[in-house]
């Protein structure tokens, strides 16, 4: 599915290890704040290995900092460029 990128948006890629620790509500919580995209990532990296700590847990966040607009797959079709 294709979206736009709009101002403030924020996206994350997580192992499955990170559900094995925490639910998607949580996930969505974490993202919600005001934190960098580092700072999500840690967060839910650590909260999820703190409750469950037998998968590896790796997580990616990308918060969207720009006006342009560009769908999400163009955007990410020219980070390989």
């Amino acid at each position: 599915t294709d979206m736009k990128l709009e101002l403030g948006n924020t996206f994350t890629l997580c192992s499955n290890g990170v559900n094995k620790g925490i639910s998607d509500e949580d996930i969505a919580k974490i993202m919600n704040t005001k934190k960098t995209a580092a700072e999500i990532c840690s967060t839910i990296v650590a909260k999820s290995a703190n409750k469950d700590g037998k998968d590896n847990t790796s997580c990616v966040a990308v918060k969207v900092i720009t006006k342009k607009k560009k769908s999400f797959s163009s955007y990410i079709k020219s980070l390989f460029k």
